[in-house]
């Protein structure tokens, strides 16, 4: 029995090596699971920044224009946005729409009950759209130069 309250009294809980203020488990290297997903998924990244580096390094004379076009050819694999057909029905419910139709900003036609944003999870972004008009419409004032005397 004391052999047990001994055990339990060295394996006094520690804190987070992340340095959040949690407790740490020596299961999850000291870290507590938040700081422990964070770190698994940065290891995640350093592995596949690591791959990408692999594949666009040359190993020989003939390699490189085929390195090349492997990592050009990455950012035109973008998925496109599907395009809608009928624009007599509603592109979330599919229900007829007649000719109160709704079109979006993300191009779609939707019905009464889709027709705002938050209904259909719109893809468009107001936030950036309203900043640059925001930006086109009010000009920056700056003073005149002040000669010194």
């Amino acid at each position: 029995m004391s052999s047990q309250n001994s055990a339990a009294q060295s394996q006094h809980p520690t804190h987070c090596v992340g340095g959040c203020g949690f407790y740490g488990n020596p299961v999850t290297e000291n870290y507590c699971s938040k700081c422990y997903k964070e770190k698994l998924g940065q290891n995640q990244i350093k592995t596949t920044e690591n791959n990408k580096k692999n594949e666009a390094i040359p190993t020989g004379e003939g390699d490189t224009k085929e390195t090349q076009t492997l990592t050009t050819s990455t950012p035109a694999e973008t998925p496109s946005k599907p395009i809608q057909e009928r624009k007599d029905r509603c592109w979330k419910c599919s229900k007829k729409v007649g000719l109160l139709n709704f079109t979006c900003r993300c191009d779609y036609v939707f019905c009464s009950e889709h027709r705002y944003a938050e209904a259909h999870a719109c893809t468009f972004d107001y936030k950036t759209e309203q900043r640059n008009l925001l930006k086109d419409q009010n000009p920056t004032v700056k003073a005149d130069k002040l000669n010194r005397i």
